[in-house]
Parts: C-alpha cells; structure tokens; sequence
C-alpha cells in the first residue's frame, strides 16, 4: 500500500478534519447532528478519497469524488453560517481552507493527468 501521510493535500484534509470537528462540538445539538453531521461525514469521505487516489493508478475518479465533497462542504458550510451556527470569521477559515484544498486537488488531478498519458 502507498504511503499518503507525506501529501501536502492529506495533511491540509486531516487538519482541517481536526478543526472542523472541534468546531462542531459547540454547534446546538440539533446542528451538531444534522446540518454539521453532514459536513463532518464529507470531509471524513473527502480523506477517504485523497488515500485512495494515492493508492490508485488512475486517479481521476477518486479525485474528482474529492472535488465533489469539496463543492458540497462548501455549500453546507455556507448553510452553517447562514443559519447562525457560524460566525463570520469561521465561515471565512473555512471557506479559505476549502479553496486551497481544492486548488492542490486541481494541480494533483493534472499532474496525475500528464503522468497517466506518458
């Protein structure tokens, strides 16, 4: 099995896992088990699928699944906040961290492009 602990991507996904669930602990309950439950479950999918595309040849699919967990935490993020779960400040952290994952995700899946045709 490749190694994945080294990805610059993997370690941004795990701390922000780390953030996100420590952030959710003071959510009301009604939030903190549904709304940011989601979230919660797409950014453990989202790790998911960075060890995947590690492990995989063809890294397109598990990547662009990444891509998608990326969209819909940043929707459900935007939920968060709308509905008072998050300030402002929070939101911007995790909006900010979204877009610099999903900006290695983007250079990765063209690299792995580049690669898989040579």
């Amino acid at each position: 099995m490749a190694r994945y602990e080294h990805l610059p991507v993997f370690k941004a996904v795990y701390d922000f896992n780390l953030y996100f669930h420590r952030l959710a602990q003071g959510f009301p309950k009604d939030v903190k088990y549904g709304l940011a439950g989601e979230v919660r479950a797409l950014l453990s999918n989202l790790l998911d699928q960075i060890v995947l595309a590690n492990n995989s040849r063809d890294k397109a699919v598990c990547l662009a699944q990444a891509e998608h967990c990326i969209e819909l935490a940043k929707i459900k993020s935007r939920m968060l906040q709308d509905l008072g779960a998050l300030s402002v400040k929070s939101y911007a952290h995790i909006a900010k961290t979204l877009v610099g994952i999903s900006q290695q995700i983007s250079a990765w899946e063209a690299w792995a492009k580049k690669n898989l045709s040579n």
